[in-house]
């Protein structure tokens, strides 16, 4: 009887990475996802810092960190992600500090989605 010294490959894929046919880092590979991400952690840090002046930030952090996920996706949704973006949007634009990030944000989120 002889042995199968075959490799067999399958696709794994979790937290942002994934191995298979192709591999890498699916955040990383793109420049403008990598900035759209940035943007998006720095945007929930400023929310952690100007909690008070927020109304219902940990909601809005929640809905930042959703974005950060349909942005780190493989495919992410333009739809998707311009309608968490809105959300967002709506909900911090009287706090000049956290809407010029928010305005930062849309303009990446533009760039990557163009």
């Amino acid at each position: 009887m002889e042995a199968d010294n075959s490799i067999r490959f399958r696709n794994i894929s979790g937290n942002g990475n994934h191995v298979g046919h192709t591999f890498g880092s699916d955040a990383g590979d793109n420049p403008r996802t990598r900035e759209v991400i940035d943007r998006i952690d720095e945007l929930v840090r400023l929310l952690g810092t100007h909690a008070s002046a927020v109304p219902d930030a940990a909601q809005v952090q929640e809905v930042a960190r959703r974005l950060r996920q349909e942005v780190a996706a493989p495919q992410p949704d333009p739809v998707v992600s311009g309608s968490l973006l809105h959300t967002i949007a709506s909900r911090v634009g009287h706090v000049a500090v956290v809407g010029d990030v928010v305005a930062r944000l849309g303009q990446a989120a533009a760039a990557l989605f163009s």
